[in-house]
């Protein structure tokens, strides 16, 4: 068997698994409102800076949603009623995630400064150690409590990935969102 042969082969066995993970991309992409939900929502007229409202999708009904609502200083969960027709954007949370990463590299790099510049304060004239050693030492101790310092607060730092929900959505009714049209070409030169 020939090249052009073996790869025909081989791209007519993985086209439907490609195409199996792009109709499962496409229905991720459908959004439909269940209680349960985390959402986020703003009702203020300026959409440059949204006033938003935070909580869990308690009820959908064709004129209003039901959102518990995690009051600011603690207490109890409240339960909130906003008509659809005052929503301007509407927000689904996919994930929450913790930003781990983010504060081991902003620990590494801030410690690493901090402690380059103290090492280099640190050096005293008289001892055998240059002042770029001196400063190289600083910046390995720094970064290491830096990594430390960063990684603990960026695993107790936890954000939601938010997808927009289309305004035009909002005022359709319980269900939001609609399949995407998936279009699919293939070019083979031989």
């Amino acid at each position: 068997m020939n090249r052009r042969g073996l790869a025909l082969r081989a791209g007519s066995l993985l086209l439907p698994l490609w195409l199996a993970g792009v109709s499962s991309v496409a229905s991720q992409d459908t959004l439909a409102l269940r209680p349960g939900l985390r959402v986020r929502l703003s009702t203020a007229p300026d959409t440059a800076r949204p006033s938003w409202t935070v909580g869990t999708l308690q009820a959908v009904t064709g004129g209003e949603l039901t959102l518990r609502v995690q009051l600011a200083g603690g207490g109890p969960a409240q339960e909130t009623h906003i008509p659809r027709a005052s929503v301007v954007r509407l927000d689904v949370s996919r994930a929450r995630h913790s930003k781990t990463l983010t504060g081991l590299g902003l620990g590494f790099v801030g410690g690493a400064i901090v402690g380059g510049v103290v090492g280099r304060l640190a050096d005293v004239e008289g001892n055998d150690l240059a002042p770029q050693d001196a400063m190289l030492i600083g910046a390995g101790f720094g970064a290491g409590a830096g990594v430390l310092v960063g990684t603990l607060i960026g695993v107790s730092t936890r954000v939601d990935d938010w997808q927009p929900v289309p305004h035009s959505a909002i005022s359709r009714g319980p269900q939001y969102g609609a399949p995407r049209r998936q279009v699919i070409g293939l070019s083979i030169r031989f």
